[in-house]
């Protein structure tokens, strides 16, 4: 007898870094990468090893950094240290900065360390769309993980290909 349905599913999350000072921006970019299925690793420090570290440890397949934290520049030092760490220098990194006059300065610099660069303010749809297009392509991730532990009556429908809940299931 095979396994029933949704033990044969694949569960793929991808988790993205944010390495931002505000708070506000967090919280906006962690609701529109969870709404798409990403999974958000918010990271406030302004040390790069740590930012790296963190990076590093909590196995992120993109970063989206500010380049200005603590109205220093520092985003630019992050991304010399993740392009330095050798499991690390070929993370997607999308740069974003609010600072128009300023980014100009660095666009050519970041472009030569492979970061996309992205100006503040931008959506949700932009931001989605220059994630697909810098994450290398897999499975577009689920949006709500399957249940482990489901009683037979669920399992009986799963088998059959009917996600309990769905109209499908009460036709």
């Amino acid at each position: 007898m095979p396994p029933p349905l949704y033990e044969r599913k694949a569960i793929m999350v991808r988790t993205i870094a944010v390495v931002d000072d505000d708070a506000a921006y967090l919280r906006f970019i962690e609701k529109a990468l969870a709404g798409a299925g990403y999974v958000s690793c918010p990271i406030t420090s302004f040390d790069a090893e740590e930012v790296v570290r963190v990076i590093a440890a909590s196995g992120c397949e993109a970063a989206i950094i500010d380049v200005f934290m603590y109205n220093e520049p520092s985003g630019l030092s992050f991304v010399d240290a993740i392009r330095e760490d050798p499991a690390l220098a070929g993370l997607p990194l999308i740069v974003a900065t609010g600072a128009r006059e300023k980014a100009a300065r660095f666009r050519l610099a970041l472009r030569h360390q492979r970061c996309r660069v992205m100006l503040k303010p931008f959506g949700v749809d932009e931001l989605l769309q220059a994630l697909n297009e810098t994450l290398s392509p897999r499975p577009v991730p689920l949006r709500r993980p399957q249940p482990t532990v489901l009683g037979p009556a669920a399992n009986a429908l799963l088998n059959r290909g009917i996600v309990p809940g769905t109209p499908a299931e009460s036709t």
